[in-house]
């Protein structure tokens, strides 16, 4: 389980209670080095701003302030500040683009064939199509687990292999969403229009959201996801 279910006894949380919880989330998370991040809250946006020392953490900096009750919004003005490394050597531009392109083409979700990688002073562009809307976030996740990565620029656009008509897509996402024991389906709605997901309502928990986006985001034929649910703590 990747998040909390709520509480019906739940009080809203002011800003400095986010703030608190926040940081709290951050510095618990065993994976995250929140050493030098600052966080401020303004009406339950938060903005995270200061350096890590690799892409990945940023990441799940990002997804472990998305867990919090609260937050509304999360504003990433983070940098990533690579140190030194005397026992690691460092891989040029030229031998971290091959390394990345021998990873893809090893990867059994990914198709190298349809996909070009370039990388200028540790920033990654990655070009081309895939045919699922989940690769994209994938492939990023798996892009980042690599040293030196300052910056993943995505442009890859999503293809599908076979035709999927708007209403199947959406009774697919509304099935999923139907299926899950954290949402309940009023709450959601769902509009499709050539493959382009627009989800909209209100949830009262982290689980909740995660579960909306996720339906949208594993179903066959979605192109893109504009996800407005709001995060809507319990009164």
């Amino acid at each position: 389980m990747t998040g909390g279910t709520g509480s019906a006894n739940a009080k809203p949380m002011n800003d400095e209670a986010i703030k608190r919880a926040v940081t709290d989330e951050l510095f618990w998370d065993g994976r995250v080095d929140a050493s030098n991040l600052t966080i401020e809250v303004d009406d339950g946006t938060v903005v995270m701003s200061g350096s890590v020392p690799n892409y990945a953490i940023m990441g799940r900096a990002v997804k472990a302030i998305n867990r919090v009750p609260g937050v509304m919004n999360v504003r990433n003005e983070i940098m990533v500040d690579i140190p030194e490394h005397p026992d690691k050597k460092e891989l040029s531009d030229t031998k971290l683009e091959q390394h990345l392109r021998e990873m893809i083409a090893w990867d059994v979700n990914l198709d190298e064939s349809d996909l070009s990688i370039s990388v200028s002073d540790g920033r990654v562009i990655v070009e081309g199509s895939t045919d699922a809307f989940w690769k994209l976030e994938y492939m990023e996740e798996f892009i980042s687990q690599n040293h030196g990565i300052k910056e993943i620029l995505n442009k890859v656009a999503v293809v599908p292999t076979e035709g999927v008509y708007d209403k199947q897509i959406g009774e697919q996402i509304i099935a999923a969403i139907d299926r899950n024991l954290f949402v309940d389906i009023d709450d959601v709605d769902v509009m499709v229009e050539q493959g382009n997901v627009t989800l909209t309502g209100e949830v009262n928990n982290w689980s909740a959201l995660q579960a909306v986006q996720d339906a949208a985001q594993f179903t066959r034929g979605v192109l893109s996801i504009n996800n407005r649910v709001k995060f809507i703590p319990p009164a």
